[in-house]
């Protein structure tokens, strides 16, 4: 897929590599109990990180996707800050079960279909706005179930943000497995 242009496919993986780090920091965070109301704002502004390293994959991916999962990504994309400031039931709502893409247009399940590599980029995303939307709540409640739902998100987040690093090496790998 980014095999036409290495620097591209290098940019990428660095990304998803930081995005996948800065994930699983919070993730053992939360695991561990050390998450609180009163340090909560560090762990917001890394998921704030998160979003932005989600803009950048999207946009890394996109130019190789097929239509439908470019106006599905477009869609995630321009939408990905004023999503951050929605409650999480609105996010999955909207997002999660798939509202704003049939609103727009756009068959979800096909691009999950057609394009696994951009339904990836696109989950992870929306993954990362609900965590980054639990852990406000959770900032201003203090109910552990919200700490509980950004740290399962983000878990969704990474398995999602896995495919994209996997798929953007993979074309040839699976190139040099179908000539075995």
């Amino acid at each position: 897929m980014a095999s036409s242009n290495p620097q591209s496919a290098a940019a990428l993986e660095q990304t998803v590599n930081s995005y996948r780090q800065n994930a699983n920091e919070t993730i053992r965070a939360a695991s561990a109990g050390q998450i609180t109301q009163q340090n909560a704002d560090q762990y917001i502004q890394r998921q704030e990180q998160l979003v932005q390293l989600s803009q950048q994959i999207i946009a890394g991916i996109r130019p190789q996707q097929k239509a439908d999962a470019q106006k599905a990504l477009d869609l995630v994309a321009s939408n990905l800050n004023q999503i951050t400031r929605q409650n999480p039931e609105t996010i999955r709502a909207q997002w999660q079960q798939g509202a704003a893409y049939r609103e727009a247009g756009i068959d979800a399940n096909a691009v999950n279909n057609s394009s696994p590599e951009a339904a990836a980029a696109r989950d992870s995303a929306i993954q990362s706005a609900t965590s980054l939307a639990c852990l406000r709540e959770f900032k201003q409640t203090g109910n552990k179930a919200s700490l509980d739902t950004a740290r399962t998100q983000l878990e969704q987040a990474v398995a999602q943000i896995a495919r994209v690093a996997g798929a953007s090496g993979s074309s040839r790998a699976q190139a040099s497995a179908g000539a075995r």
